[in-house]
């Protein structure tokens, strides 16, 4: 069986919430947002050429997904000793070394969009995709963030753990250094979508470790009857996000556990929750933490470890 816990975060900076909560709230770009960033991105480097697009404006163009209020400005890295642009709605950066490699055919939209991509008239100079998640991570991205790119960086094909590792190695002691090493520990390439990247992080930074991500439950037969985004198959525990067309301060009503007593997903314990409410991290942890438990307490009475283990485990 997996390790479950239920104990304090394991990451000191990051609390039931806290400032973060509202940081990693709203997630894109859109193809319409996309679009208006190449144009800007273009009319920049028309005035300063030696400029090398990074940071979330890199991840952005190679189809990453990025938090709505980093496409308010345009990122660039300059070698020190270079002109960096002084401009509004651009931010620059400097560094000994840049790397840079020409994007030819940018991304319609957040990776695993299914449309063929944009061919650029002119080649953007943008860092690689492993130098642009290092760099997101030395300029104070949260490990939520970090988690939710390397995960889709991966799922994309774009870049592998072992390129991201290879950089960090580099940079062991310098900012960012932790939170990158928090969510390199923790990146799946199983995650189907920001969101579920986003409550993956939640329930790990409370200490709750699901077993499977992506997981299907079967018949016998072969049909799926049921998808999780996040479950403990041996304690028969899934949690699976909902899209939620209603206003937030309805949708939190909706989240709750309930068991299902019926057909092949016969005594599973089922946690929905809405989307719209990721940032209420302590009410999902609470109602998947309760889930987890009574889960794992049925388990062992049914293998028969009697009254005294069932409740000495389910503490």
């Amino acid at each position: 069986m997996g390790r479950v816990e239920t104990g304090p975060y394991d990451d000191p900076d990051d609390r039931d919430g806290d400032p973060d909560d509202a940081r990693d709230d709203d997630w894109g770009p859109d193809v319409a947002a996309l679009h208006r960033l190449r144009q800007r991105a273009d009319r920049l480097l028309s005035r300063v050429p030696r400029a090398t697009l990074s940071h979330w404006t890199a991840a952005a163009l190679h189809g990453l997904p990025v938090p709505l209020r980093s496409l308010d400005v345009v990122h660039v890295t300059v070698t020190h000793g270079s002109n960096a642009p002084a401009r509004r709605g651009v931010v620059a950066h400097r560094s000994r070394l840049v790397e840079r490699s020409d994007l030819r055919a940018a991304a319609p939209g957040p990776a695993g969009l299914i449309a063929p991509p944009v061919v650029l008239p002119v080649a953007l100079p943008v860092t690689p995709v492993a130098r642009t998640w290092l760099d997101l991570a030395g300029d104070g991205a949260t490990p939520v963030e970090l988690l939710v790119v390397a995960d889709a960086a991966w799922r994309a094909g774009l870049v592998e753990p072992e390129h991201l590792s290879d950089g960090l190695a580099h940079r062991r002691r310098g900012r960012g250094a932790v939170a990158a090493r928090w969510a390199l520990e923790r990146v799946d390439r199983r995650s189907w979508g920001v969101d579920e990247s986003r409550l993956r992080a939640v329930l790990l930074r409370a200490g709750l470790r699901p077993t499977a991500v992506g997981y299907e439950v079967e018949h016998d037969d072969g049909t799926v009857l049921a998808r999780f985004g996040l479950a403990w198959p041996a304690w028969r525990v899934g949690v699976r996000l909902v899209r939620f067309p209603l206003v937030r301060q309805w949708a939190h009503q909706v989240l709750h556990d309930n068991v299902l007593r019926f057909g092949g997903l016969a005594g599973w314990q089922i946690v929905d929750v809405p989307d719209v409410v990721l940032n209420r991290r302590g009410d999902i942890v609470r109602s998947v933490g309760a889930a987890v438990r009574r889960g794992r307490a049925l388990t062992a009475l049914e293998q028969g470890e009697g009254v005294r283990a069932l409740w000495t485990r389910a503490g």
